[in-house]
């Protein structure tokens, strides 16, 4: 679905991402790990056109970015940013509408085709229940899972998140880290930047490892995802072991 080749991207005189070339593919779900200011969001951006890139450098099906409108964008790439706060009440039936800006139809706006589509992403998300409540009431789990309703009432086959799950419980991560999953099971290219690689060790496909701007590894998770790698990452030793039937990455030395 998607491919970069030799993308480099520097703001001012820093360089913060360094030939990049790598390729994210249908139906999978992608973690994008690396430690802060490794230029993971940046890449996402880069993708999403909100920073400029030469020509040819990213294809989205095979077309390039640069000669893609922003409107046809997005109807290929939904976008679920860390921070997304709604200073107004809104209700959840209206949030997730918003996904249907896309395809407003002129001065006739939206129509009963779009209630149906946004009613069937609540319903998807095990959350129809919520779509006469007002935003602001919800809990963090619930605002997540109506922000990943209005991404899948877009439409689109790729969906990118910056960290979903960074400001939830354990119990919420899970939850949301089991959707997205179920997700990209029905088809769509999912890729999530997270901080914690136990989240991609249990849920994603496949790896991007990503350290000062540079590619560590690109991959399988069950094939790349190991201890040296870690290491690379964050300069630390971690293992990886298995606990039942689960493998869990922790620290060699907690001191």
């Amino acid at each position: 679905m998607i491919e970069i080749k030799n993308l480099s991207f520097s703001y001012t005189e820093k360089k913060v991402l360094d030939n990049i070339t790598l390729s994210m593919y249908k139906g999978k779900l992608h973690g994008l790990v690396g430690r802060n200011g490794s230029g993971k969001s940046t890449l996402l951006k880069c993708c999403l056109k909100f920073l400029k890139v030469s020509d040819d450098t990213i294809l989205i099906s095979d077309k390039d970015i640069n000669n893609i409108s922003i409107k046809d964008l997005s109807k290929l790439i939904a976008y679920l940013p860390q921070d997304h706060e709604q200073s107004f009440s809104w209700k959840v039936k209206e949030i997730v509408l918003m996904g249907r800006t896309p395809y407003m139809k002129g001065m006739f706006g939206l129509d009963k085709d779009d209630y149906n589509i946004i009613y069937s992403k609540l319903e998807l998300l095990d959350i129809l229940d919520l779509a006469e409540f007002s935003f602001n009431e919800l809990s963090g789990g619930q605002k997540q899972l109506v922000m990943i309703a209005r991404a899948l009432a877009q439409e689109t086959p790729i969906i990118f998140l910056d960290e979903p799950t960074s400001s939830l419980d354990f119990s919420n991560q899970l939850m949301i880290w089991r959707m997205l999953k179920r997700i990209s099971d029905i088809g769509i290219t999912v890729v999530v930047c997270t901080h914690d690689p136990n989240h991609i060790l249990w849920y994603c496909d496949n790896v991007i490892a990503i350290d000062d701007g540079k590619i560590l590894a690109t991959g399988d998770t069950a094939t790349v995802l190991n201890e040296e790698l870690l290491y690379n990452i964050y300069k630390n030793r971690y293992r990886i072991e298995t606990i039942g039937d689960q493998k869990i990455i922790y620290p060699e030395s907690f001191h």
